[in-house]
């Protein structure tokens, strides 16, 4: 029910309503048990539900030139109508317009994200050796903001907790061709250039 109604709301009129049979599908030389008359009133009768599927095709046919604003008498037409549904229809012939990218905006550039990688890497070593264990991202984010290197490229906490959000899902998003600037530049040219052996972590560096 849920596809039908989803089917009936892309196509107005005939165009959403679809056959529950066709003529095109009886025998006319066959007629079913039920029929009590002759042969060649088998034959008619097939001939003339024909006929009337023909036409209602092509009344379909016509609704569906004028759904999709295409004269079908000019030359090309037929050529339209097939794009038209492709288009809409076929994921490879869909054009996708690329989103303003996910995320705050850093304005980093590759040795500025070095550099934040860096002292990322630094700041965790320094509380895990204070406290023992692994700092959380927030606890991290919050003493990195702190650090020299993120006062001068104005880097507030919360900036921090977000690029390392964005460093953990770099290669999902890479992968599903949804990465923001800056995952696309850790995962595409830092992460195999400068950083070839760095160990997956909490972080997911």
């Amino acid at each position: 029910m849920a596809k039908q109604k989803k089917h009936d709301a892309a196509y107005p009129g005939l165009l959403g309503k679809p056959k529950p049979y066709t003529a095109l599908q009886l025998d006319p030389d066959n007629p079913p048990w039920w029929f009590d008359r002759t042969l060649d009133e088998w034959r008619r009768r097939v001939v003339d539900a024909r006929l009337i599927e023909k036409k209602h095709r092509l009344d379909c046919l016509k609704a569906l030139y004028r759904h999709f604003d295409i004269d079908m008498r000019t030359e090309g037409a037929e050529f339209k109508l097939a794009m038209a549904l492709a288009q809409r229809h076929v994921p490879a012939f869909q054009i996708v317009v690329d989103k303003k990218p996910r995320g705050r905006s850093t304005k980093l550039k590759a040795i500025d994200t070095m550099r934040f990688l860096d002292e990322v890497d630094r700041q965790a070593k320094l509380m895990q050796r204070k406290y023992g264990k692994q700092p959380s991202v927030r606890q991290l984010a919050k003493e990195v903001g702190r650090s020299p290197f993120c006062r001068s490229k104005h880097l507030s906490a919360e900036t921090v907790r977000d690029l390392l959000h964005q460093l953990r899902n770099a290669k999902s998003a890479f992968m599903a061709g949804k990465t923001t600037e800056f995952q696309r530049q850790y995962y595409e040219e830092l992460m195999p250039l400068c950083f070839p052996g760095l160990p997956t972590g909490k972080l997911g560096i």
